[in-house]
């Protein structure tokens, strides 16, 4: 079974890279998300961001920048 995987940060440099590695990977469902499509300035918006998201996420990465 593939792990649900979401990277944020996915048009900077480090998220970019991480992007490009975790799509050639079959063990992962890989959805990525820039800052201008993510909220990060509260919490809640973020909170409730990832409860939107379906199916959830197994792993999250964040490679924004702020």
């Amino acid at each position: 079974m593939k792990s649900n995987l979401v990277i944020f940060g996915k048009n900077g440099q480090i998220g970019s890279n991480l992007v490009k590695i975790f799509d050639r990977e079959e063990k992962f469902n890989l959805r990525s998300f820039s800052s201008s499509q993510v909220d990060f300035s509260k919490l809640e918006n973020l909170s409730n961001f990832l409860n939107e998201l379906s199916p959830k996420p197994d792993f999250i990465i964040n490679a924004a920048a702020y």
